[in-house]
């Protein structure tokens, strides 16, 4: 019953997507900070990934990655010595965007701009840093909350009714070899939720198949 539940939210969720230009965006960013709500000055990874979501004439979905925006940038309350500091320096390079996450604006709204739909592992964190550059009104779509009363991972401190499952655990459910992706990579992490996503379009398109079969008999 709650695969039931997840399933009919994810159709709807897909079907206001087709109906609204077709496109959602994938969302992660790594932060120096674990403060809440999550700080723009901790920003050093964010990632966009724009996909594109068609439904057929026989109402079956597909998913895909159409274009990304990755970038990384120096939190406000780093150090030379901050041993992240170095990996940050590397994968800049020779960067044309702004140091400082707190410093962009412009690029993420044009990224952003023709698309009302967010997708994250754990959506009230990562949409956060980016809310006020978004188009409104905007829609999310939170993997972690969604998945969490169809895997029902044991945990004692909730009564046994499950805990919010991590990335790694959702993308385990979902049968996702990661055995050569680094976990906590915002491009990494934001591609994952859209491989999960695409492992349940899939078991959906199953589910609608075998549907239209019976109900065709």
């Amino acid at each position: 019953m709650d695969k039931d539940i997840f399933f009919k939210a994810l159709i709807k969720f897909l079907d206001k997507v087709v109906l609204s230009g077709g496109t959602f965006i994938s969302i992660d960013h790594e932060n120096s900070s674990i403060e809440k709500p999550a700080s723009k000055e901790g920003v050093r990874e964010l990632a966009l990934i724009k996909c594109l979501v068609q439904k057929s004439e026989t109402n079956l979905y597909k998913v895909n990655e159409i274009k990304f925006f990755n970038r990384y940038y120096y939190a406000l309350t780093h150090n030379s010595n901050d041993p992240d500091h170095n990996r940050i320096e590397k994968l800049r390079a020779d960067a044309c965007y702004p140091v400082s996450f707190s410093l962009e604006n412009l690029s993420v709204r044009n990224f952003c701009k023709d698309t009302n739909f967010y997708v994250a592992h754990k959506i009230e964190w990562d949409i956060t840093i980016i809310k006020d550059m978004l188009p409104e009104p905007y829609e999310t779509f939170c993997l972690m909350k969604s998945l969490a009363p169809v895997m029902k991972l044991p945990y004692p401190y909730y009564g046994g009714l499950g805990k919010w499952p991590t990335l790694s655990e959702a993308a385990h459910y979902a049968k996702i070899d990661c055995s050569n992706l680094n976990f906590h990579e915002a491009i990494t992490d934001a591609r994952i939720v859209i491989k999960v996503l695409q492992n349940f379009v899939k078991a959906l398109n199953s589910r609608l198949k075998t549907a239209s079969v019976c109900t065709s008999e």
